[in-house]
């Protein structure tokens, strides 16, 4: 007499064979059970570009070196931004500068032209102002020439605020 087991309902997917060898998220390899199921990751529109955890990691640490160094020079506020939010032309440093958009870029090799076209879209009628700074290697702050003299006056009305 035969006994008859439960039906087992899976999910529908890729279900591999005991031993079998998978590429997980990282690139490595693997072994799968039997009957475990492998997740693939969803894969990123070629639009847009995927940013690696170590890139965000040096992007925040470029931020908050950036606020410090704002701090330090001008004596004003700054603090990081809050571009997390997911709010579209929050700057990256938001310091106590009036009229000033803080674009921070924590890269080796930086698309100067991209890098400012991005801070003059996300400045609005603000001066775009980049901060750069390649590994080893001091600060140094990108402006339009045509910004310049209003840059200036915005810098000599935040240090007459802040003596």
């Amino acid at each position: 007499m035969r006994t008859l087991l439960p039906t087992v309902h899976r999910p529908p997917g890729p279900v591999l064979a005991r031993g079998s060898v998978a590429r997980c998220a990282a690139g490595g390899r693997r072994g799968v059970r039997r009957g475990q199921r492998v997740r693939r990751q969803p894969r990123t529109p070629s639009r847009e570009v995927a940013m690696g955890m170590k890139s965000r990691r040096k992007g925040k640490r470029g931020e908050l070196e950036a606020a410090a160094e704002l701090r330090r020079l001008f004596g004003v506020e700054a603090r990081r931004g809050r571009q997390y939010c997911g709010c579209d032309g929050a700057p990256d440093v938001q310091a106590a500068i009036p009229g000033v958009h803080v674009e921070v870029k924590r890269v080796e090799a930086l698309r100067l032209y991209a890098a400012m076209e991005q801070a003059a879209a996300d400045a609005g009628r603000n001066v775009p102002l980049v901060l750069h700074r390649a590994n080893g290697k001091p600060w140094v702050a990108i402006v339009r020439l045509d910004d310049l003299p209003q840059l200036v006056v915005q810098l000599y009305l935040a240090l007459a605020e802040n003596p």
